[in-house]
């Protein structure tokens, strides 16, 4: 639920209730030592309930805060043919798989955004938010920092386009706490890691650099090659990738 928004539509406030419903997670083990030989699945549901106040003092810039209140519940994915967690890894504790407490989450973030246009060629697109977690249980309180940083420059009648990505999520939980597993930074997928799974890497802290270069090759294709390196203390690894895809200006 939405109120109307007041000084001339700078400020807004909303209320919101919803339940995530995940039947089939992947789970391969915490950090960048993770691999596929060990592969388990779980299910999780969330309950999460929250009210959200946003600023926009001028067109491209967005402040904004929220309370909310998480009820987590993991359990062994009943419809999946892999083990559970806790038989794959029986060896190694992971936090967060016995209990999961009720959380009460303050957030704030700032949003600048003057990319040009949306299908971007020009500009940037810049993102931090700070959370605080704090839970019922006294095991799993902590706090995260997301920073997202995305750059496009174009060259050439804007045929040319450059693009810069650089993501990190930090976590910083309290003295003889541990952050749960299932609100681990992740890296996989599309939006993120390609050629890797959706949510094959997890941990407290994660780095992502993306660099790509997009060719407009045609009035309504872009040819794209990245290179997309994913560091860690212990390890780098480096994909390349061209996809062809068609926009519109």
């Amino acid at each position: 639920m939405r109120t109307p928004s007041v000084y001339n539509g700078r400020l807004s406030f909303e209320g919101y209730g919803c339940r995530h419903e995940y039947p089939r997670e992947d789970f391969f083990g915490i950090g960048p030592a993770s691999g596929t030989r060990r592969h388990a699945e779980f299910s999780l549901m969330m309950t999460a309930v929250g009210t959200q106040a946003r600023i926009q003092p001028k067109r491209g810039v967005l402040f904004g805060g929220g309370l909310e209140y998480l009820n987590p519940h993991v359990t062994p994915s009943r419809t999946s043919p892999l083990p559970p967690i806790g038989t794959v890894f029986n060896d190694l504790p992971v936090p967060g798989l016995v209990s999961q407490p009720d959380y009460w989450k303050t957030s704030g973030f700032v949003d600048l955004d003057w990319r040009r246009p949306v299908n971007a060629r020009n500009g940037g697109w810049y993102r931090a938010e700070v959370s605080r977690y704090s839970g019922d249980s006294g095991l799993h309180s902590f706090s995260r920092l997301d920073v997202d940083l995305r750059q496009w420059v174009s060259f050439v009648s804007e045929r040319r386009v450059l693009f810069a990505r650089a993501k990190v999520a930090t976590s910083d939980a309290d003295t003889g706490h541990t952050v749960p597993f299932y609100l681990m930074p992740t890296l996989g997928g599309n939006d993120s890691l390609r050629g890797f799974r959706d949510y094959r890497f997890r941990g407290p802290h994660a780095l992502l650099l993306q660099g790509e270069y997009r060719l407009r090759s045609g009035p309504a294709s872009t040819l794209r090659c990245s290179t997309t390196p994913v560091r860690s203390r212990s390890r780098t690894a480096t994909s390349t990738f061209a996809t062809s895809s068609r926009t519109t200006a």
